[in-house]
């Protein structure tokens, strides 16, 4: 939580107001769910909060309901509250309403939302803006990429249309990536723990990080910690 204090420190006292460095982050740059959150709301995060929370649970609702009008269409009802309602059931994610920096989550989630309604709507332009605003506020949006133009029975028709469709995703998230290096390598940002540079890390095969990634990635969902903890199971 102390990055909280990072971002707004950023914003209230500091004289550089820039999009081009991590806004407060020593290792991303995030600058819709970093500098735009905390410079639109950084005054109410202190003065009121449970505004900003509220703002939080709306924007959740926001989302599961756009994903409901777009799974609606091809499944039945029961199927598509699912899929539109299950970050709400998450235990997890009482932090995204109540922990300012959790935008980034909180971001990417409803954008990627807005993405994949406007790609069932078959609008190009506005389903780009959306990725790139979630490529913007977290990194796992990549995922929406290759998601977006092969959903089953929705989106575009036909292959050729996919085809388009996932060549202008591309050029769009090759873009963001180009820009994501550059950024990090001129702002100096770095991951902590030294992971990008310390020799046990670096060589590390591939494989074993990718299984350490999905393993845990999976640990995640159900909010257990990647590592033992003393108590568990108690």
């Amino acid at each position: 939580m102390a990055e909280d204090f990072d971002f707004l420190h950023r914003v209230l006292f500091s004289k550089t107001h820039t999009l081009l460095d991590g806004g407060g982050s020593s290792a991303f740059w995030r600058p819709v769910a970093h500098q735009l959150y905390y410079e639109t709301l950084g005054g109410l995060i202190l003065s009121h909060p449970g505004v900003v929370a509220t703002l939080h649970v709306l924007m959740l609702a926001l989302a599961s309901v756009l994903l409901y009008r777009c799974f609606r269409r091809a499944w039945p009802g029961p199927a598509a509250m699912v899929v539109a309602s299950f970050p709400l059931l998450s235990e997890s994610s009482r932090t995204v309403i109540s922990w300012p920096s959790h935008f980034v989550e909180l971001g990417v989630w409803l954008f990627t939302a807005i993405a994949i309604h406007e790609t069932i709507a078959r609008r190009l332009w506005s389903t780009l803006l959306a990725l790139l605003a979630a490529l913007l506020c977290k990194e796992v949006a990549v995922v929406a990429t290759v998601m977006l133009p092969w959903m089953p029975g929705l989106g575009p028709r036909g292959l050729k249309s996919r085809l388009w469709w996932q060549a202008a995703l591309a050029v769009l998230t090759g873009a963001w990536a180009l820009a994501y290096v550059a950024i990090r390598h001129r702002a100096h940002l770095l991951l902590p723990h030294q992971l990008e540079t310390r020799a046990d890390v670096v060589a590390t095969p591939l494989p074993a990080r990718l299984w350490w990634a999905a393993a845990n990635s999976v640990r995640a969902l159900f909010s257990l910690p990647a590592v033992e903890t003393r108590g568990r199971g108690r």
